[in-house]
């Protein structure tokens, strides 16, 4: 049964090849999934240089789509390398997984887009009801996830921390 399990997983996770499945716990009315990001390398998101060389791990706890009447949670480890490029701004930097989650993201993203997907067909606070109580999401759904980060209302460009801003311009917003 556990080798069945394993397989089914593994098949769920086959569009991410750079995450591998260590443990399935299964707890009264949860999943527990430890992953481990498994690239042999990382690029840096300033420079884009290539590095092999890991720094240290973290772990991340996300939350992904339920089983059934099961809320999954994954516990993601994650390493950091470090950046070779000596004129680059960030010498330290997380491996990203665009395929899984967003940087800092809580939510994989194929529970965001079914979050998305509700809260357009229902008008907002409506797909917040619904949502919630469904154990989709571990809290009320809150207005600033609606949008996609790239249709924000700011016109200025997103710069990852400790990256350096090639120029200072900003525009605001007008309401």
């Amino acid at each position: 049964m556990a080798r069945v399990l394993h397989t089914f997983v593994t098949t769920l996770l086959a569009s991410t090849p750079d995450v591998y499945l260590d443990k399935i716990t299964m707890e009264q009315d949860t999943v527990r999934l430890e992953l481990t990001a498994t690239a042999p390398h990382a690029r840096c998101p300033c420079c884009a240089v290539s590095s092999s060389s890991i720094h240290s791990r973290y772990q991340r706890h996300l939350t992904d789509l339920p089983w059934g009447v099961c809320l999954v949670r994954i516990q993601l480890t994650v390493r950091k390398f470090v950046c070779r490029n000596r004129a680059c701004g960030r010498r330290i930097f997380a491996e990203r997984l665009p395929d899984v989650v967003a940087p800092s993201a809580r939510k994989t993203d194929r529970l965001l887009t079914v979050l998305r997907a509700i809260g357009v067909a229902l008008g907002g606070n409506a797909g917040g009801r619904l949502a919630y109580p469904t154990c989709w999401c571990s809290r009320p759904w809150r207005r600033s996830h609606a949008m996609p980060p790239s249709a924000s209302r700011t016109k200025s460009a997103r710069v990852p921390f400790g990256c350096p801003v090639a120029s200072s311009t900003s525009t605001k917003s007008s309401r």
